[in-house]
Protein backbone atom coordinates (compact mmCIF):
# COMPACT_ATOMS: atom_id res chain seq x y z
CA UNK A 1 0.00 0.00 0.00
CA UNK A 2 1.40 3.36 -1.01
CA UNK A 3 -0.18 6.35 0.71
CA UNK A 4 -0.15 9.46 -1.46
CA UNK A 5 -1.96 11.60 1.09
CA UNK A 6 -3.32 11.20 4.63
CA UNK A 7 -5.31 13.68 6.68
CA UNK A 8 -6.74 13.03 10.13
CA UNK A 9 -9.66 15.23 11.14
CA UNK A 10 -9.95 13.77 14.64
CA UNK A 11 -13.25 13.58 16.52
CA UNK A 12 -16.03 15.33 14.64
CA UNK A 13 -19.26 13.83 16.00
CA UNK A 14 -20.59 12.17 19.11
CA UNK A 15 -23.81 10.82 20.52
CA UNK A 16 -25.14 10.38 24.02
CA UNK A 17 -27.43 7.98 25.81
CA UNK A 18 -30.81 9.63 26.13
CA UNK A 19 -31.56 8.58 29.70
CA UNK A 20 -28.17 9.03 31.35
CA UNK A 21 -26.84 11.79 29.08
CA UNK A 22 -23.48 10.00 29.10
CA UNK A 23 -21.41 9.64 25.94
CA UNK A 24 -22.56 6.73 23.80
CA UNK A 25 -20.12 7.15 20.91
CA UNK A 26 -17.43 9.36 19.42
CA UNK A 27 -16.62 9.28 15.72
CA UNK A 28 -13.27 10.18 14.22
CA UNK A 29 -12.55 10.64 10.50
CA UNK A 30 -9.43 10.32 8.39
CA UNK A 31 -8.94 10.42 4.63
CA UNK A 32 -6.46 8.46 2.58
CA UNK A 33 -5.40 8.71 -1.03
CA UNK A 34 -3.89 5.39 -2.06
CA UNK A 35 -2.36 4.81 -5.50
CA UNK A 36 -4.95 3.41 -7.96
CA UNK A 37 -7.87 3.97 -5.56
CA UNK A 38 -10.42 6.75 -5.07
CA UNK A 39 -10.19 8.71 -1.83
CA UNK A 40 -10.93 6.51 1.18
CA UNK A 41 -12.73 7.69 4.28
CA UNK A 42 -11.75 5.79 7.43
CA UNK A 43 -14.13 6.25 10.34
CA UNK A 44 -13.23 5.15 13.87
CA UNK A 45 -16.10 4.69 16.32
CA UNK A 46 -15.52 4.47 20.09
CA UNK A 47 -18.55 3.28 22.10
CA UNK A 48 -19.59 3.30 25.79
CA UNK A 49 -22.53 1.82 27.67
CA UNK A 50 -24.89 3.92 29.82
CA UNK A 51 -22.70 3.49 32.90
CA UNK A 52 -19.69 4.91 31.06
CA UNK A 53 -17.92 1.59 30.58
CA UNK A 54 -15.94 1.52 27.36
CA UNK A 55 -17.31 -1.11 24.96
CA UNK A 56 -14.72 -0.93 22.22
CA UNK A 57 -13.61 0.57 18.96
CA UNK A 58 -14.71 -0.30 15.44
CA UNK A 59 -13.62 0.95 12.04
CA UNK A 60 -15.40 1.47 8.74
CA UNK A 61 -13.71 2.29 5.44
CA UNK A 62 -15.47 3.48 2.32
CA UNK A 63 -14.59 5.15 -0.95
CA UNK A 64 -15.72 8.71 -1.44
CA UNK A 65 -16.08 10.54 -4.72
CA UNK A 66 -16.71 13.99 -3.29
CA UNK A 67 -13.69 14.62 -1.04
CA UNK A 68 -11.12 17.21 -2.10
CA UNK A 69 -7.66 17.19 -0.54
CA UNK A 70 -7.62 19.30 2.61
CA UNK A 71 -11.20 20.54 2.42
CA UNK A 72 -13.19 21.44 5.52
CA UNK A 73 -14.65 18.30 7.08
CA UNK A 74 -18.18 19.65 7.32
CA UNK A 75 -18.14 20.78 3.67
CA UNK A 76 -17.36 17.17 2.74
CA UNK A 77 -19.98 15.85 5.18
CA UNK A 78 -22.71 18.01 3.63
CA UNK A 79 -21.79 16.78 0.13
CA UNK A 80 -21.98 13.10 1.13
CA UNK A 81 -25.77 13.22 1.11
CA UNK A 82 -25.78 14.43 -2.49
CA UNK A 83 -23.09 11.96 -3.62
CA UNK A 84 -24.24 8.87 -1.68
CA UNK A 85 -25.31 6.94 -4.82
CA UNK A 86 -22.00 7.63 -6.56
CA UNK A 87 -20.05 6.67 -3.45
CA UNK A 88 -22.03 3.46 -3.02
CA UNK A 89 -21.33 2.57 -6.66
CA UNK A 90 -17.58 2.81 -5.97
CA UNK A 91 -17.81 -0.18 -3.64
CA UNK A 92 -15.60 -0.62 -0.59
CA UNK A 93 -11.92 -1.28 0.02
CA UNK A 94 -11.12 -4.98 0.41
CA UNK A 95 -10.39 -6.45 3.85
CA UNK A 96 -6.61 -6.38 3.42
CA UNK A 97 -6.59 -2.71 2.47
CA UNK A 98 -8.92 -1.93 5.38
CA UNK A 99 -6.60 -3.76 7.77
CA UNK A 100 -3.60 -1.87 6.37
CA UNK A 101 -5.40 1.46 6.81
CA UNK A 102 -6.39 0.67 10.39
CA UNK A 103 -2.82 -0.39 11.21
CA UNK A 104 -1.49 2.83 9.69
CA UNK A 105 -4.04 4.87 11.64
CA UNK A 106 -3.16 3.15 14.93
CA UNK A 107 0.56 3.74 14.29
CA UNK A 108 -0.22 7.39 13.57
CA UNK A 109 -2.15 7.68 16.86
CA UNK A 110 0.90 6.31 18.71
CA UNK A 111 2.94 9.22 17.34
CA UNK A 112 0.57 11.88 18.67
CA UNK A 113 -0.37 10.46 22.08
Amino acid sequence: MTIEHFLDYGPKMSSEHEASKTTASRMFWSFYKIIDHPWICLMRIDEWDETGEFLGTSYQASYTSCYSKGEDFYSWWDKTFEFSKQDHALGYPDDKLCDDLVNHYKAYLNTIT
